[in-house]
């Protein structure tokens, strides 16, 4: 079935994620239609016509939703801080298609590190082995000290620092920082 009517195809989305796929050119051109459907599935926005994966209030609408909808949405959007920031911190490996001179943003860094420490994960080495970035990735999310670089997860206060938040951190820590000398 094809769908002409927006409301139909909504409903439709409620239960089939897939049901834009099944819509007309004038309901997958409809902006209306398009930022309803990006709430509602992510795979929506696969489906809409190529000018409103241009759009960014309709790109910002469905990485809210699932930041994987990043890898579908006009080039230039990838680069945009607001969006991309949406998108990386809703799914941390949303990195690998996030603009890269983002990625190489100590700001833009940090401020992902502190609202999903996941983040970690996906960054530049030199962000792993960054004190005040671990530390606000950490402190959002103990298990993020395991993507921390080697000099870190071997620096005993650090590591004493990061367990005095979550004794989970030690788990993470190069543990011959704490075996005895003697």
């Amino acid at each position: 079935a094809v769908y002409h009517d927006g409301r139909a195809l909504l409903e439709a989305l409620a239960h089939n994620p897939h049901a834009m796929e099944f819509a007309s050119v004038e309901v997958r051109c409809n902006r209306h239609v398009a930022m309803s459907a990006v709430r509602i599935s992510g795979q929506a926005f696969r489906a809409i016509s190529e000018n409103l994966k241009a759009d960014e209030e309709v790109v910002l609408a469905a990485v809210r939703f699932s930041g994987y909808t990043l890898k579908h949405a006009a080039p230039h959007l990838r680069a945009d801080r607001d969006i991309a920031f949406e998108a990386i911190t809703n799914h941390p490996s949303v990195a690998t298609i996030v603009a890269p001179e983002l990625l190489c943003n100590e700001d833009f860094v940090m401020a992902a590190a502190r609202q999903n420490g996941n983040v970690l994960e996906y960054m530049a080495a030199d962000f792993r082995e960054n004190c005040s970035i671990v530390r606000a990735a950490v402190s959002q999310n103990v298990h993020a000290f395991q993507h921390a670089g080697p000099s870190i997860r071997a620096d005993r206060s650090f590591v004493q620092e990061a367990a005095s938040v979550d004794v989970h951190a030690f788990a993470y820590a190069d543990l011959k920082t704490f075996e005895d000398p003697g």
